[in-house]
């Protein structure tokens, strides 16, 4: 029996198992181009997937009480990494380092253009390199935010 059973309790609708935080609906696929093959078993009976945003939360993917850990992820999941390397961007490389340390002589904002960028003109590799299914940028800002100079 896979670990992804989580205890019973009321809670939000398609909130996080384990955190309650709110999660944001993501396609399929997406699981299973960044899951290992274990985590995949794991999903295989799911009806809808949902990805916790919560840095502080081990559950990356969930559907209903099941969750999968950001550990059977196939590649490290930044926001979810507490040790760097801590990698943001799946596209450019950017990495949380990297971009506190602009940050800190106010040279973020030439990252945050090449990405607003690379969106404007139509680029869609976020929903296949991120393991969110979708663009940095937002968890880029609330690093940022998080994380004044």
């Amino acid at each position: 029996m896979p670990e992804t059973t989580a205890n019973q309790r009321s809670r939000v609708p398609n909130a996080c198992p384990l955190c309650d935080h709110v999660g944001q609906e993501v396609p399929r696929k997406v699981l299973y181009q960044h899951l290992d093959a274990r985590g995949i078993l794991d999903i295989f009976q799911w009806k809808e997937s949902l990805v916790c945003l919560n840095p502080d939360c081990a559950c990356l993917y969930f559907s209903d009480q099941n969750w999968v850990s950001h550990q059977r992820c196939n590649k490290p999941v930044g926001f979810k990494n507490h040790q760097p390397p801590r990698l943001f961007c799946y596209c450019f490389g950017y990495t949380a380092e990297e971009i506190l340390k602009r940050a800190e002589t106010g040279t973020e904002k030439p990252i945050l253009d090449q990405i607003g960028n690379y969106l404007q003109n139509g680029a869609k590799l976020c929903q296949s390199t991120n393991p969110t299914g979708r663009c940095c940028l937002p968890l880029i800002q609330d690093l940022l935010k998080n994380n004044p100079r």
